[in-house]
């Protein structure tokens, strides 16, 4: 049914007795309009159903119903409605492919029927008492949108391009839940999550002031940045889901200045997570009353500056504003297809007009790191201008028997005391087993070694720490090699947490003892065959000597009780 009139601006018009009203082009506008009633001659249900050329206005509210009857809103093909508010009492919206533009000023309240929109524009102050899902884009025009506790599930852009948003100071989340790439433009939020495979894009500076939790998806920086305030976190980073500065943009953090404040950057190259962990252990503001900023950016390719045979294709740039950092101590993630030539010899290094170099790479754990740091710039990993303190020509390892034997020679050394020969099972927590004296000063080469009488079953990685007169120290490259003994075994996990259960598994395991440090036999047991389940929860915590009898012989193995 159509109108026998067009209504004007200042009309009045009731739509009811289940009429159906269609919007097909462009120019319809009124004052008001009630859909639906049961009051008046022709009590019903009315509907206003948009084509997608569609277009109505409606200068001050809709009212949805009256006395039992509903009000329908069908935008299923599209279509544009710009109205000032809605009177939300019986009905719904469908909200399909259609822009819904609200112009005066009023609070969205909580009935289901109306809380979901496609495209949605802001013109006017409009507050939140629900929370709201926008299915497309999102439009702050003018006026304001203040969430009012309320939260939101945005799944196309969103756009600030001359209101006010209102993002709270509690629990107020925005959620971006697209399916293709979302665009955000400059924005304040309190808490977002990002909840798109498809990535979020930045079209302008974000700030965030309490959380960005990463489930699904990257933020892509391009040009813009991504800002923190000082009490702000991240979480659920990982692989899948982090920041990407593929631009000029950086991700910052405004730092508070008291000492041994850290944080971790959570940076990427857009499929794999390599964050960079900063302490500031003494800083001071520049510039007194004014926040200051430490900006992370990560790049995936060759520090410019570098021209080794063994580095890292990554690197990080790291500036300070308004902030004086005196001392601090970062550590930085790679991959392994980030290694060109040999790991062990790359080193971690500041570049800022000339090289700095710090500690070795942790090769088992992909991380370059340092200490004691006075400025920021670039850093990266690259072949050691001195690997020790003296020059070392080889170290290498043989197994005999059931020992390993440690072999390492010398070229020339200065002012070198000693040798500590360190052990580790994970290549994370390392045990002194030895220590052998250097030979002081020398110009010839010399010859030294170290025997492991016990070495772990599995994986044993092996390092050597010299140490000068003055006690200063630097370790080596880290050497590795199984050991397996003829009768093979078993034992897991090691260490382990107290209370927690070891595994013994092995094939004609006759025995076990298990012995505390001061010699004492604290378990026993006989015909095992192939397993025996270990509890712990009556073991202090501490280090034990464990002997395995089975048909290749005596195997001892050390238990670590944490």
């Amino acid at each position: 049914m159509g109108y026998s009139f067009v209504p004007s601006s200042g009309d009045t018009v009731r739509i009811t007795g289940d009429d159906i009203i269609s919007i097909t082009g462009a120019g319809l506008n009124c004052s008001f309009i009630q859909l639906g009633s049961a009051s008046g001659a022709r009590k019903g249900n009315g509907t206003i159903l948009f084509s997608n050329s569609g277009v109505l206005t409606v200068a001050n509210s809709i009212s949805f119903g009256d006395g039992g009857k509903s009000g329908y809103i069908d935008m299923t093909s599209g279509g544009h409605l710009s109205v000032g508010s809605y009177v939300e009492k019986k009905g719904s919206v469908t909200s399909g492919l259609g822009t819904i533009e609200f112009t005066n000023d009023f609070t969205l309240t909580s009935s289901a029927s109306f809380i979901t929109f496609y495209d949605l524009i802001i013109n006017s102050n409009l507050a939140l008492s629900t929370g709201i899902t926008v299915n497309n884009d999102i439009e702050i025009a003018s006026g304001s949108l203040d969430v009012g506790g309320k939260d939101l599930s945005i799944k196309g852009d969103w756009i600030n391009s001359g209101g006010t948003f209102l993002c709270g100071t509690g629990n107020e989340t925005v959620s971006f839940d697209g399916t293709s790439i979302q665009y955000l433009g400059s924005e304040t939020f309190n808490i977002i999550v990002i909840n798109n495979s498809n990535h979020i894009g930045l079209t302008g500076n974000v700030t965030i002031n309490d959380r960005v939790t990463f489930t699904t998806g990257n933020i892509i920086l391009g040009d813009y940045n991504f800002i923190l305030e000082n009490t702000a976190g991240v979480a659920d980073q990982s692989d899948a889901s982090h920041a990407v500065t593929n631009g000029t943009g950086a991700f910052q953090m405004k730092w508070t200045t008291f000492n041994g404040k850290s944080f971790t950057f959570p940076l990427g190259d857009g499929t794999n997570y390599t964050p960079f962990l900063i302490t500031v252990n003494t800083s001071a503001p520049a510039v007194p009353g004014i926040n200051p900023l430490i900006s992370v950016q990560v790049t995936d390719a060759v520090e410019p500056n570098q021209s080794e045979d063994d580095y890292l294709t990554r690197y990080l740039t790291v500036s300070a504003s308004d902030l004086t950092v005196t001392n601090y101590n970062w550590s930085a993630y790679y991959i392994q297809d980030d290694v060109v030539g040999v790991e062990s010899n790359v080193y971690s290094y500041k570049y800022n007009g000339s090289w700095t170099e710090f500690n070795q790479a942790d090769t088992i754990n992909n991380f370059i790191s340092g200490d004691n740091g006075t400025s920021f710039s670039s850093f990266t990993g690259k072949t050691g201008l001195i690997a020790l303190p003296v020059e070392l020509k080889r170290f290498d390892l043989s197994l005999i028997e059931d020992y390993v034997l440690l072999e390492w020679e010398t070229a020339a050394e200065i002012n070198n005391e000693c040798f500590v020969v360190e052990r580790s099972t994970y290549g994370i927590n390392w045990e002194v087993i030895d220590k052998v004296l250097g030979a002081g000063n020398s110009n010839v080469e010399i010859e030294y070694n170290s025997i492991d009488q016990m070495p772990a079953v599995g994986m044993n990685y092996y390092r050597l720490k010299q140490i000068d007169f003055d006690g200063s120290y630097e370790y080596s490259m880290i050497v590795s090699l199984r050991y397996k003994s003829e009768g093979e075994f078993s034992f897991y996990p090691n260490p382990v947490f107290q209370g927690g259960e070891v595994n013994l598994v092995g094939e004609g395991i006759i025995s076990f003892k298990l012995f505390d440090s001061k010699g004492n036999l604290v378990l026993l047991q006989y015909d095992i065959q192939s397993s025996l389940l270990l509890p712990t929860s009556t073991l202090s915590r501490g280090t034990y000597l464990g002997v395995i009898h089975n048909a290749s012989g005596i195997h001892s193995v050390k238990l670590v009780v944490r």
